[in-house]
């Protein structure tokens, strides 16, 4: 992956992914999508997808709630 690609806020990025950006396992994930709680996610065929922008963002929220 480029550098480019890294700073694209649109990329559309797997499960793994994001639990690499939000150092969460897979599961805490779903579960966290299956109460309504986490990044917005969309499904494309039987896969997950993430918009980098709204994970990113999801993170920003999060962090504003816990101060």
């Amino acid at each position: 992956m480029s550098r480019e690609s890294d700073e694209n806020h649109d990329d559309l990025l797997l499960i793994d992914e994001v639990a690499r950006i939000t150092r969460l396992s897979e599961s805490s994930l779903r579960w966290l999508r299956h109460q309504g709680r986490g990044p917005a996610a969309f499904k494309v065929g039987r896969r997950l997808r993430y918009r980098r922008s709204a994970v990113l963002e999801w993170l920003r929220q999060y962090e504003q709630a816990q101060q």
